[in-house]
């Protein structure tokens, strides 16, 4: 267990242990988390949204956004050279009008009253480590209030509907439950856990969703199970690390049924 502060990204991703947006590489395949994730631009946005609004001194040590140029220009090929040297020495470019929706987007945040009494009335909490059956976690916790944990999020929809697929599709579940058991497991209470969502386009709603204990520990389940096939593979470094050696069945879609039982095949 090790309570580690407020320490940088860089420092962050250099503590060797287990951490959430691994899990989901687990689940495919022990290959796919050996291989590691691609980042996206949309993972780059989002880390640049949740810097900016969090640490913001952060985000400018990490990004640089780029003025509006036209590359075939002699100034928009200066601008270019400029701009990937920055990149070479480890900046992440982000696009000016990303910039300016990520302005928006805080704006809003800090409009909506609860959002904006989460962050200013919550502590930052920082970087944790745990050992959790066996294995080294991490996590970086937003905010915490009286052992509520709040997690910002940009998002497509805030939407009640539109939440719940996300939570379905990113496994928001698992998170809450593991970043609270490692938070609990350096003495602090988890009592629960709230996402703070804010959309990416206009007008920029802004949604406060508390986990329901039920999906807590459907997401708790989950990642104990991922645990232990990551011992399981670390421990046996031999054994077959694709998606399975077995012959599966499978079925067609949901969807497919549906509509030959209304179409016809």
């Amino acid at each position: 267990m090790s309570y580690l502060g407020s320490i940088t990204e860089k420092e962050y991703n250099n503590i060797k242990a287990l951490r959430n947006s691994e899990l989901g590489l687990l689940e495919k395949s022990f290959a796919h988390y050996k291989r590691g994730g691609e980042r996206t631009a949309a993972m780059i946005f989002g880390t640049a949204f949740h810097m900016y609004v969090l640490e913001e001194n952060t985000f400018w040590e990490n990004f640089i956004v780029a003025p509006k140029y036209d590359g075939r220009t002699i100034e928009g090929k200066k601008i270019k050279a400029q701009l990937d040297e920055q990149a070479q020495a480890g900046k992440e470019i982000l696009k000016n009008e990303d910039f300016e929706t990520i302005k928006a987007m805080k704006q809003s945040l800090f409009n909506h009253p609860k959002a904006k009494n989460i962050f200013t009335d919550s502590e930052n909490e920082g970087a944790y480590t745990a050992e959790i059956n066996g294995a080294t976690c991490k996590c970086k916790l937003d905010a915490q209030n009286k052992g509520i944990f709040f997690d910002l999020k940009s998002t497509d929809d805030a939407s009640y509907n539109g939440f719940r697929k996300s939570i379905g599709k990113y496994r928001y579940d698992r998170q809450a439950a593991f970043y609270g058991d490692i938070a609990a497991s350096n003495g602090i209470e988890f009592k629960g856990f709230v996402f703070v969502d804010v959309e990416k386009e206009f007008p920029y709603h802004v949604a406060c969703w508390a986990l329901d204990p039920s999906s807590i520990e459907l997401g708790r389940q989950s990642y104990l199970k991922l645990i232990e096939k990551y011992k399981y593979h670390t421990e046996n470094p031999q054994a077959f690390d694709g998606i399975s050696d077995k012959i599966m069945e499978i079925s067609a879609p949901n969807w497919l049924f549906m509509d030959s039982a209304v179409n016809g095949v």
